[in-house]
């Protein structure tokens, strides 16, 4: 069995959960499966799968089985989106960063061989 935290970032790692905890947490108001799956672009399937992931977590909340969906903890959530933000920004400059440094190998590598055009 997954620990609390490891289905918490299950879930942060899947696209359209991530989507609707920012549309949440963006809007600032309980929202309908309807009008998330409106925002998100997704199924009604997907948006119940999912809301019922983020509901078995503990994010997010509804009064009754029919009623909208609202975030549990809204400012904590919205900083750990902002920090999955930054994260992923950091480790995409690293990687372009990496990507940079192979191009000019490759380009000094062909100055020497003389195949630079």
């Amino acid at each position: 069995m997954a620990s609390p935290d490891g289905k918490l970032f299950v879930a942060l790692g899947d696209g359209t959960s991530r989507d609707l905890l920012r549309i949440m947490a963006r809007e600032r108001v309980p929202l309908s499966q309807a009008a998330l799956g409106s925002l998100v672009g997704a199924n009604a399937s997907t948006i119940s799968r999912r809301m019922a992931d983020l509901e078995d977590l503990g994010l997010v909340a509804r009064k009754s089985s029919h009623a909208p969906y609202q975030l549990k903890f809204p400012g904590e959530t919205r900083a750990v989106l902002k920090a999955v933000n930054c994260l992923a920004t950091a480790v995409l400059r690293r990687d372009l960063d990496e990507l940079a440094i192979q191009l000019d190998e490759l380009g000094d590598t062909k100055d020497r061989t003389g195949d630079g055009t």
